[in-house]
Protein backbone atom coordinates (compact mmCIF):
# COMPACT_ATOMS: atom_id res chain seq x y z
CA UNK A 1 0.00 0.00 0.00
CA UNK A 2 2.55 2.61 0.99
CA UNK A 3 5.12 1.57 -1.97
CA UNK A 4 1.66 2.07 -4.33
CA UNK A 5 0.49 5.11 -2.55
CA UNK A 6 4.38 6.81 -2.92
CA UNK A 7 4.60 5.85 -6.81
CA UNK A 8 1.13 7.14 -7.57
CA UNK A 9 1.92 9.86 -5.37
CA UNK A 10 5.28 10.71 -6.90
CA UNK A 11 5.93 12.41 -3.05
CA UNK A 12 8.58 10.07 -1.65
CA UNK A 13 9.59 11.96 1.44
CA UNK A 14 6.28 10.85 3.05
CA UNK A 15 8.47 8.15 3.98
CA UNK A 16 10.45 10.42 6.65
CA UNK A 17 7.26 10.85 8.24
CA UNK A 18 5.63 7.26 8.80
CA UNK A 19 7.69 6.88 11.73
CA UNK A 20 5.63 9.79 13.04
CA UNK A 21 2.28 9.72 12.24
CA UNK A 22 2.54 5.75 13.44
CA UNK A 23 3.95 7.10 16.80
CA UNK A 24 1.36 9.67 17.04
CA UNK A 25 -1.43 6.89 16.43
CA UNK A 26 -0.12 4.18 18.66
CA UNK A 27 -0.18 7.21 21.23
CA UNK A 28 -3.63 8.36 20.95
CA UNK A 29 -4.97 4.53 21.18
CA UNK A 30 -3.29 4.46 24.31
CA UNK A 31 -4.88 7.55 25.61
CA UNK A 32 -7.88 6.68 24.75
CA UNK A 33 -7.28 3.14 26.54
CA UNK A 34 -6.37 5.22 29.71
CA UNK A 35 -9.60 7.02 29.47
CA UNK A 36 -11.33 4.40 30.35
CA UNK A 37 -10.13 3.47 33.88
CA UNK A 38 -12.06 6.24 34.59
CA UNK A 39 -15.35 4.60 33.30
CA UNK A 40 -17.44 3.47 36.55
CA UNK A 41 -19.57 1.22 33.90
CA UNK A 42 -16.73 -1.40 33.14
CA UNK A 43 -15.61 -3.85 35.23
CA UNK A 44 -12.27 -4.36 37.37
CA UNK A 45 -10.99 -7.28 35.17
CA UNK A 46 -11.93 -4.65 31.88
CA UNK A 47 -10.36 -2.14 33.69
CA UNK A 48 -6.87 -4.02 34.43
CA UNK A 49 -6.97 -5.37 30.24
CA UNK A 50 -7.35 -1.42 29.27
CA UNK A 51 -4.55 -0.81 30.84
CA UNK A 52 -2.55 -3.40 29.66
CA UNK A 53 -3.82 -2.59 26.24
CA UNK A 54 -2.54 1.25 26.74
CA UNK A 55 1.19 0.48 28.42
CA UNK A 56 1.54 -1.93 24.74
CA UNK A 57 0.51 0.92 22.50
CA UNK A 58 3.01 3.28 24.66
CA UNK A 59 5.75 0.68 23.86
CA UNK A 60 4.68 0.32 20.40
CA UNK A 61 4.95 4.45 20.28
CA UNK A 62 8.35 4.38 21.81
CA UNK A 63 9.87 1.86 18.93
CA UNK A 64 9.24 4.03 16.51
CA UNK A 65 11.46 6.47 18.13
CA UNK A 66 14.47 6.58 17.35
CA UNK A 67 15.60 8.70 20.07
CA UNK A 68 19.84 8.89 19.31
CA UNK A 69 21.61 8.28 16.46
CA UNK A 70 22.66 4.92 15.99
CA UNK A 71 25.12 3.52 16.14
CA UNK A 72 25.85 5.51 19.86
CA UNK A 73 28.18 5.46 21.87
CA UNK A 74 27.44 6.92 25.43
CA UNK A 75 30.22 7.32 28.38
CA UNK A 76 29.50 7.50 31.91
CA UNK A 77 32.12 8.50 34.00
CA UNK A 78 32.65 10.21 37.43
CA UNK A 79 33.54 9.48 40.53
CA UNK A 80 32.52 6.58 43.29
CA UNK A 81 29.05 7.46 44.49
CA UNK A 82 27.99 9.83 41.63
CA UNK A 83 25.29 7.23 40.23
CA UNK A 84 27.13 5.99 37.15
CA UNK A 85 25.99 2.61 37.30
CA UNK A 86 22.26 3.77 37.82
CA UNK A 87 21.73 6.45 35.42
CA UNK A 88 23.54 3.69 32.55
CA UNK A 89 21.40 0.90 33.94
CA UNK A 90 18.15 3.10 33.22
CA UNK A 91 19.39 4.61 29.85
CA UNK A 92 20.16 1.59 28.31
CA UNK A 93 17.09 0.19 29.33
CA UNK A 94 14.96 3.05 27.91
CA UNK A 95 17.31 3.48 25.22
CA UNK A 96 17.49 -0.44 24.39
CA UNK A 97 21.65 -0.06 24.84
CA UNK A 98 24.22 -2.60 25.44
CA UNK A 99 25.16 -1.76 29.15
CA UNK A 100 29.35 -2.70 29.27
CA UNK A 101 29.97 -1.84 32.89
CA UNK A 102 33.30 -2.00 34.27
CA UNK A 103 33.02 -3.18 37.77
CA UNK A 104 31.07 -6.64 35.88
CA UNK A 105 34.36 -6.81 33.39
CA UNK A 106 36.83 -6.53 35.77
CA UNK A 107 35.36 -9.27 37.88
CA UNK A 108 35.09 -11.00 35.19
CA UNK A 109 38.50 -11.07 33.68
CA UNK A 110 39.78 -11.72 37.37
CA UNK A 111 37.19 -14.98 37.95
CA UNK A 112 36.00 -13.30 40.43
CA UNK A 113 32.36 -13.51 41.82
CA UNK A 114 30.17 -10.57 40.66
CA UNK A 115 28.77 -9.65 43.88
CA UNK A 116 32.03 -10.63 46.00
CA UNK A 117 33.19 -6.99 47.47
CA UNK A 118 37.11 -7.34 47.49
CA UNK A 119 38.11 -4.59 50.24
CA UNK A 120 41.79 -4.09 48.56
CA UNK A 121 43.75 -1.11 49.24
CA UNK A 122 43.10 2.20 47.04
CA UNK A 123 44.84 1.19 43.24
CA UNK A 124 46.27 -2.27 44.29
CA UNK A 125 44.66 -6.10 43.44
CA UNK A 126 42.15 -5.89 41.27
CA UNK A 127 42.17 -2.30 40.91
CA UNK A 128 45.93 -2.21 39.63
CA UNK A 129 47.00 0.03 37.01
CA UNK A 130 47.29 -3.40 34.73
CA UNK A 131 44.11 -4.81 36.08
CA UNK A 132 42.89 -1.57 35.08
CA UNK A 133 43.98 -1.42 31.41
CA UNK A 134 42.97 -5.08 30.76
CA UNK A 135 39.64 -4.44 32.03
CA UNK A 136 39.45 -0.85 29.95
CA UNK A 137 40.44 -2.67 26.67
CA UNK A 138 38.10 -5.36 27.04
CA UNK A 139 34.91 -2.89 27.53
CA UNK A 140 36.05 -1.03 24.17
CA UNK A 141 36.47 -4.43 21.84
CA UNK A 142 33.09 -5.56 23.27
CA UNK A 143 31.86 -1.95 22.29
CA UNK A 144 33.26 -2.23 18.98
CA UNK A 145 32.05 -5.72 18.38
CA UNK A 146 28.32 -4.77 19.57
CA UNK A 147 29.23 -1.58 17.47
CA UNK A 148 30.15 -2.96 14.58
CA UNK A 149 26.79 -4.60 14.55
CA UNK A 150 24.94 -1.51 14.03
CA UNK A 151 23.68 -1.56 18.12
CA UNK A 152 24.51 1.06 20.72
CA UNK A 153 26.44 1.08 23.76
CA UNK A 154 26.72 2.65 27.36
CA UNK A 155 29.83 2.43 28.82
CA UNK A 156 29.83 2.57 32.27
CA UNK A 157 33.26 2.99 34.36
CA UNK A 158 35.27 5.84 36.21
CA UNK A 159 37.06 7.39 33.08
CA UNK A 160 39.15 8.85 35.71
CA UNK A 161 42.13 9.83 32.96
CA UNK A 162 42.10 11.46 29.64
CA UNK A 163 44.05 8.93 28.04
CA UNK A 164 41.13 6.36 28.84
CA UNK A 165 38.17 8.91 27.66
CA UNK A 166 40.54 9.42 24.46
CA UNK A 167 41.07 5.59 23.65
CA UNK A 168 36.99 5.27 23.87
CA UNK A 169 36.66 7.86 21.43
CA UNK A 170 38.96 6.71 19.18
CA UNK A 171 37.05 3.24 19.22
CA UNK A 172 33.71 4.98 18.64
CA UNK A 173 34.68 7.04 15.82
CA UNK A 174 36.60 3.59 14.37
CA UNK A 175 32.97 2.69 14.20
CA UNK A 176 31.15 5.41 12.67
CA UNK A 177 29.34 6.06 15.97
CA UNK A 178 28.04 9.15 17.68
CA UNK A 179 30.52 9.59 20.90
CA UNK A 180 29.83 11.31 23.89
CA UNK A 181 30.57 11.90 27.06
CA UNK A 182 28.19 12.29 30.50
CA UNK A 183 30.37 12.94 33.63
CA UNK A 184 28.38 12.42 36.60
CA UNK A 185 28.58 14.49 39.61
CA UNK A 186 26.81 14.48 42.85
CA UNK A 187 26.94 16.76 46.17
CA UNK A 188 29.63 15.13 48.65
CA UNK A 189 26.54 13.91 51.10
CA UNK A 190 24.94 12.76 48.45
CA UNK A 191 28.24 10.30 47.42
CA UNK A 192 28.52 9.65 51.00
CA UNK A 193 25.25 7.78 51.76
CA UNK A 194 25.26 5.81 48.19
CA UNK A 195 28.34 4.39 49.62
CA UNK A 196 27.11 3.33 52.91
CA UNK A 197 24.18 1.86 51.02
CA UNK A 198 26.16 0.18 48.88
CA UNK A 199 28.37 -1.52 51.39
CA UNK A 200 25.14 -3.14 53.08
CA UNK A 201 23.94 -4.21 49.71
CA UNK A 202 24.97 -8.03 49.18
CA UNK A 203 24.03 -7.57 45.39
CA UNK A 204 26.08 -4.98 44.62
CA UNK A 205 28.82 -5.69 42.18
CA UNK A 206 30.89 -2.58 42.21
CA UNK A 207 33.81 -2.32 45.58
CA UNK A 208 33.62 1.41 45.82
CA UNK A 209 34.18 2.38 49.59
CA UNK A 210 33.94 5.71 51.60
CA UNK A 211 37.52 5.34 52.78
CA UNK A 212 38.60 5.54 48.46
CA UNK A 213 36.69 8.15 48.03
CA UNK A 214 40.09 10.92 48.80
CA UNK A 215 42.23 8.69 46.99
CA UNK A 216 40.27 8.61 43.84
CA UNK A 217 39.33 12.09 43.73
CA UNK A 218 43.02 13.60 44.23
CA UNK A 219 43.45 10.83 40.87
CA UNK A 220 40.55 12.70 38.84
CA UNK A 221 41.80 14.39 35.48
CA UNK A 222 39.66 17.38 34.76
CA UNK A 223 37.08 16.53 31.80
CA UNK A 224 37.20 20.05 30.04
CA UNK A 225 39.91 18.44 27.56
CA UNK A 226 37.05 16.67 25.79
CA UNK A 227 34.87 19.33 23.86
CA UNK A 228 32.02 21.19 25.49
CA UNK A 229 29.77 20.11 22.53
CA UNK A 230 30.38 16.56 23.06
CA UNK A 231 30.71 16.51 26.90
CA UNK A 232 27.63 16.54 29.55
CA UNK A 233 27.97 17.63 33.63
CA UNK A 234 25.17 16.10 34.80
CA UNK A 235 24.19 16.12 38.54
CA UNK A 236 22.50 13.32 40.17
CA UNK A 237 21.76 14.18 43.62
CA UNK A 238 17.93 14.54 42.33
CA UNK A 239 15.75 11.70 41.59
CA UNK A 240 16.61 9.02 39.09
CA UNK A 241 13.76 10.17 37.07
CA UNK A 242 14.56 14.37 37.22
CA UNK A 243 18.41 13.24 36.35
CA UNK A 244 17.28 11.09 32.99
CA UNK A 245 14.98 13.98 32.34
CA UNK A 246 17.96 16.60 32.56
CA UNK A 247 20.08 14.70 30.32
CA UNK A 248 17.72 13.91 27.51
CA UNK A 249 16.86 17.69 27.36
CA UNK A 250 20.49 18.40 26.59
CA UNK A 251 21.05 15.59 24.47
CA UNK A 252 18.14 16.55 22.33
CA UNK A 253 19.49 20.15 22.25
CA UNK A 254 22.89 19.47 21.33
CA UNK A 255 21.75 17.13 18.73
CA UNK A 256 19.47 19.51 17.30
CA UNK A 257 22.53 22.19 17.40
CA UNK A 258 24.39 19.91 15.36
CA UNK A 259 27.01 19.56 18.49
CA UNK A 260 27.61 16.13 18.92
CA UNK A 261 29.46 14.23 16.29
CA UNK A 262 26.92 12.40 15.05
CA UNK A 263 27.84 10.19 11.61
CA UNK A 264 26.09 12.51 8.46
CA UNK A 265 24.98 8.95 7.05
Amino acid sequence: LIDAYVEISEDPDILSLLNFFKCYRAYVRAKVNLLRLDDPQISGRERSQALITANTYFHLAHSYIQVMPVPTMTLVGGLMGTGKTTLSAELARRWDLKHISSDVTRKRLAGEPLTEHKNEPYGQGLYSEASSAATYSAMLREASETMSQGCSVILDASFLRQSDREQAFDVGREAGAAVWFVECVASEDVAIRRLALRASDDQAVSDGRLELMAQQKSDWESTSAIPESLRVILDTSGNLEDVVSDLLETLNMKVLEGCLNVPSS
